[in-house]
């Protein structure tokens, strides 16, 4: 299906661009602008009646290629006109364009054989990117839904609609991510045809196209589900038709349409890029009334056909702002000061100084002290509101590594076309390069300053990657005739251009081998829920309960077709009816909770998970199926009869491995086994060193307790052996502990402690899972430690032995 669409998308998009498109570029800007509003535009019908499926998909699509070629089938040239037209007519190619083109051709392939071994395993992609395309179509509609993680519906989706077409037509998460990557090819042709508008030479040209695509951050950027390459491609669009304008002063309508057009597709990847809007008033204004007309046309029909509309309209109604709610815009935006503005600029001119390759360690090191010196200076050191040194948001700090991994010569040449533009805005010299110039800067400031430095997710340096390659390109216009008319600048440029481009390549390539030599393991595609997901069969419908940062992906079964539909709990407090009712319109078949303490929200108040487990807990329908670690799985009547298997490889005497806490002893092991993929407990495990090994502080009641699960061949009589000590959170040294079933909630008996000891429990288990539960009922009387700890400390917990029973045993 996705073959034959992409043959009725191919088609009106050249019918139409054929009928008014006046050049090649021009017919490649309206073909790729047609693509865009096709997908979009059928995304956002469907969704309108809540048919976003394949096959009403096929249908909307197979009409509107009939009515195209309908309406528009005189505009196909004859034969003469095709060979009139499209006779190649240029110079002939040198040796160094061929080896050029060559290495963006091989650059390029790099790139897509990266993204072909690269399977979505992780960060955005997983939290949001490729989520939210699976969210639309579980609730087959493109329109916001409940959600613990305000990015998949508030922000624009321009890019993520070439995920979904794909995915929703071929259920292929390879193919999908395949189509996603064409953004990389069509990046360079965008590039191209913005450098021959500039009237750039062959050989400059693609020595510059050669440079942004395998600048560090690109070639970083490229293989990913991130929107970097699409935001290349239609901002170029926008420079072109801006561009073409400012070189003449008599201007066809359509212009002005598809300026608008690019801009609205631009703003429809980022958010940041309405800024846009202000050198295009600047630009209309320039050009009277007649432009006016023609460009709200434009902007009126690609908000609705890309899709653009949507997030928009929906951020104003449910929000009061098109950018989405306050809490979430401050959290993102920096807080604008003399400060904050000295500090970003700073930053920004820091991180365009880089050295392809510094081989030499001392030299590294003195290049590094000297810039931290030159950061102190400018301010860019300093560390601002909320920056941490570890963790997110991170802090600032000048690095130049042995190979560069951000702009590289790149940034430096971003550097001259700055100032090259300061130079020309004063001379008033090319139109074009002025007008280029005035939306690169917009654009740049509008990220360093607006947006808050987060170096810990890549901010802003993966936004500045877009008017990044304006400069470049620009930075070349300027340099063209000087390269061209000076022989010794070209050989000094033939240098340079190696030691840019070999090292990020090379590194590539590097990557490339380890993916090969070692591909990316379903442990870590399914991370967090690793444990989860082998308990959830195909088919299954998944109610969330995830944090801000819940990576769901996964959930999705994209392995299995996307077989799974996941069902976002969001961010409201609990309320059994308000469940009760989730689970029976939705048909819930499981319910997942990232974490059962709590669950965070970055610009919202945190969820409290133990009451919602503890209700569940009483629901005899609704049976616990994992509690491993913060992790907790139940499964309601729709999934069927619960079948909990466990492989050998679950069942262990000791676990966990790195730092033993429970144990099975020597004569049970051939018959008694712990589940790794059933630990729940409300602290990570503390390893004591190579004697003890394994140690866990115990809190108050049951979510402070430990519980694990034990596989049996058949049923036994035990003697849990718990080896324990007062915690120091609670005055006097006597606790109360509890062993108890959690399948039947039944005490199965209640020990005192007064000092370290030994304490006996005799228990029965049946053959196949047993789930028990250790915990205190004691509550603490000292708040915190003094190392400032502030975690109930009631009960330590050095291990605990299962053993057959003894005669010192008692229940």
């Amino acid at each position: 299906m996705l073959a034959v669409s992409a043959l009725f998308l191919l088609i009106t998009g050249l019918l139409v661009a054929l009928r008014f498109g006046r050049s090649g570029a021009e017919r490649f800007w309206i073909v790729l602008a047609l693509a865009v509003f096709q997908i979009g535009g059928i995304a956002v019908v469907l969704s309108v009646f809540n048919q976003l499926a394949a096959v009403p998909w096929m249908v909307v699509h197979g009409v509107i290629a009939v009515v195209a070629l309908r309406l528009l089938r005189k505009s196909i040239p004859s034969n003469s006109w095709l060979a009139t037209n499209l006779r190649f007519q240029s110079q002939p190619w040198t040796g160094v364009e061929i080896a050029l083109a060559f290495l963006i051709a091989a650059v390029t392939a790099l790139t897509f054989v990266l993204q072909w071994i690269t399977p979505i395993f992780e960060g955005d992609e997983k939290m949001y990117h490729a989520s939210r395309v699976l969210y639309w179509m579980t609730n087959r509609n493109i329109f916001p839904y409940p959600t613990h993680n305000d990015r998949q519906t508030v922000l624009q989706f321009g890019s993520e609609l070439f995920f979904l077409w794909p995915v929703l037509l071929t259920r292929l998460e390879w193919v999908a991510r395949s189509v996603f990557w064409l953004g990389v090819p069509l990046a360079i042709v965008a590039q191209w045809l913005l450098l021959s508008a500039l009237g750039v030479s062959r050989v400059v040209s693609l020595g510059t196209v050669l440079l942004v695509m395998s600048t560090p951050l690109v070639t970083n950027y490229a293989p990913m589900l991130k929107p970097e390459m699409w935001s290349i491609v239609f901002f170029c669009g926008v420079l072109w038709w801006s561009v073409k304008i400012a070189a003449s002063q008599q201007n066809s309508a359509t212009d002005y349409f598809w300026l608008a057009v690019y801009f609205v597709l631009c703003l429809n990847i980022r958010s940041v890029e309405m800024v846009l809007l202000v050198p295009l008033v600047l630009l209309l204004w320039s050009r009277g009334r007649k432009s006016v007309g023609p460009f709200l046309a434009g902007l009126l029909m690609a908000l609705i056909l890309s899709g653009a509309v949507v997030p928009l309209a929906f951020n104003w109604k449910n929000s009061g702002n098109p950018l989405g709610p306050e809490p979430m815009r401050k959290f993102h935006a920096s807080v604008l000061s003399v400060e904050q503005v000295e500090t970003h600029t700073g930053r920004f001119f820091l991180n365009l100084i880089e050295l392809p390759a510094v081989p030499s360690s001392v030299g590294l090191a003195a290049w590094n002290g000297w810039f931290r010196k030159v950061g102190d200076a400018l301010g860019a050191n300093r560390i601002l509101a909320g920056e941490k040194r570890t963790g997110w948001p991170g802090y600032f700090e000048y690095s130049q590594l042995e190979l560069a991994h951000r702009f590289s010569l790149g940034g430096l040449l971003w550097l001259m076309a700055i100032g090259f533009s300061f130079r020309a805005l004063l001379r008033k010299s090319s139109p074009q390069l002025l007008t280029m110039a005035i939306f690169m800067a917009t654009l740049t400031g509008a990220i360093v300053l607006g947006i808050r430095w987060m170096q810990h997710s890549g901010l802003p340096e993966r936004f500045l990657i877009t008017p990044y390659v304006a400069g470049v390109i620009l930075a070349a216009a300027y340099l063209d005739n000087v390269i061209l008319r000076r022989p010794w600048v070209q050989a000094v440029a033939l240098l340079l251009l190696p030691w840019a481009v070999i090292p990020p390549v090379c590194q590539a390539l590097v990557l490339m081998g380890n993916r090969m030599a070692h591909p990316i393991t379903m442990a870590l595609i399914n991370d967090p829920f690793q444990e989860a997901l082998p308990l959830i069969p195909s088919n299954s419908r998944i109610l969330l309960f995830g944090n801000h940062q819940a990576p769901d992906y996964p959930l999705f079964g994209p392995y299995q077709g996307y077989s799974n539909s996941v069902f976002p709990w969001g961010k409201e407090k609990f309320d059994a009816a308000t469940l009760r009712h989730k689970i029976d319109e939705n048909h819930i078949t499981h319910l997942l909770f990232q974490d059962q303490r709590a669950l965070p929200f970055e610009w919202a108040p945190l969820l409290e998970v133990p009451e919602i487990v503890q209700w569940l807990r009483l629901q005899s329908d609704i049976p616990m199926l994992l509690s491993s670690g913060r992790i907790r799985l139940f499964a309601t009547a729709f999934a069927g009869p619960v079948q909990h298997q466990v492989t050998e490889e679950q069942q262990l005497s000791e676990v966990p491995a790195r730092a033993p806490l429970l144990v099975v002893g020597k004569r049970l092991q051939k018959r008694i086994g712990v589940d790794t993929g059933h630990l729940g407990i409300p602290w990570d495990i503390e390893d004591l060193g190579p004697v003890e090994r394994g140690y866990l502080w115990l809190g108050s009641g049951l979510e402070g307790g430990i519980s694990f699960n034990l596989i049996a061949k058949e049923k036994e009589t035990i003697s849990l052996e718990l080896d324990v000590e007062p915690g120091p959170s609670r005055a006097g040294s006597i606790r109360t502990l509890i062993v108890e079933g959690t399948v039947t909630h039944q005490e199965i008996c209640r020990v005192v402690l007064e000092k370290r000891q030994t304490l006996y429990c005799t228990v029965e288990i049946t053959q196949g899972p047993n789930e028990l539960r250790i915990y205190t009922p004691d509550t603490r009387t000292i708040a915190a430690m003094p190392n400032g700890d502030t975690r109930p400390l009631l009960v330590g917990l050095h291990q605990v032995t299962i053993e057959p029973v003894r005669k010192s045993a008692g229940k």
